[in-house]
């Protein structure tokens, strides 16, 4: 069975304080992926030749090459490997279709996640929703892409539909939330739904 470390080197980057030895590599990709350091040091005799290698250090010096060409890492001058700028903005941001809880308490749980993802999955009442909401831009920097008009009308109109379940009983139910978000929207002409 053949094991893929990528996902596991790509964390070990992003995780990382700081540059790493490639034998700090290996370690910080052994623990994430569960991998015993006796299996990760095992050798197997590789080619015509017979050279013992470990089959798994080879996979992950692969992977960190293949970050390498992709400029997400970079070779520091001691020796040692690091995110170059675009390394960091690429692999510490949120993947489309993918959600992670943040952390959770008896009051509820905070997600980090792109706004679409969330709240068209979502089917229980929304008390809050505490968000950085995308805005337009006139060109794309390295930490934002260019956000379409439809984008920000289908970000207010998942908003809309959010707030609207909220239940009537409840004191947090207001008019303002509803109010503020067709008011902030209706300048622009980003929110079109029934109001």
């Amino acid at each position: 069975m053949q094991l893929s470390l990528f996902e596991h080197v790509e964390a070990a980057f992003r995780e990382s304080p700081g540059p790493m030895t490639t034998t700090e590599l290996y370690s910080r990709v052994s623990r994430l992926a569960g991998i015993p350091g006796t299996r990760v040091n095992e050798t197997t005799a590789i080619g015509k030749s017979g050279q013992r290698h470990s089959l798994i250090k080879r996979q992950i010096r692969w992977h960190q090459q293949t970050l390498k060409s992709k400029g997400i890492i970079e070779r520091s001058g001691d020796g040692r490997w690091d995110l170059t700028k675009t390394g960091k903005i690429q692999l510490r941001k949120i993947q489309p279709q993918c959600s992670m809880v943040a952390f959770s308490t008896e009051l509820g749980a905070a997600l980090w996640s792109l706004s679409d993802d969330v709240f068209s999955e979502l089917d229980t009442p929304i008390t809050l929703c505490l968000t950085s909401p995308p805005y337009p831009l006139r060109r794309a920097g390295p930490m934002a892409t260019l956000i379409s008009m439809n984008t920000l009308n289908s970000w207010w109109r998942a908003c809309a539909e959010s707030l609207e379940t909220w239940s009537p009983a409840d004191p947090s139910a207001s008019t303002f939330p509803m109010t503020f978000l067709n008011r902030g929207g209706r300048p622009h002409d980003l929110y079109t739904g029934n109001a």
